[in-house]
């Protein structure tokens, strides 16, 4: 079944579907009118879902360097308070 006669569900995967008419020699002459394009937009809460995502991404790329680069300097640290030669 399409994806425009499905109804929303929380199994319902498709929100962003472009069909264009299948004959593409004719690109030139398309005809946008509501039958040969259809767009879903998506739901509001996607975008803040995506930009949570994003952000918490590289929030913990970031303390992952600074923990990184803490163990490294505490150990770079020891080395040289056990071993000064």
């Amino acid at each position: 079944s399409s994806c425009a006669t499905q109804t929303r569900s929380a199994t319902h995967t498709c929100w962003f579907r472009i069909e264009f008419p299948h004959n593409f020699s004719a690109m030139a002459s398309l005809d946008y009118s509501a039958g040969s394009m259809l767009i879903e937009m998506c739901q509001p809460s996607s975008s803040f879902f995506g930009f949570m995502g994003v952000s918490s991404a590289i929030m913990f790329a970031n303390l992952g360097a600074a923990y990184g680069t803490a163990k490294s300097g505490v150990g770079i640290s020891s080395m040289g308070v056990m071993r000064p030669d």
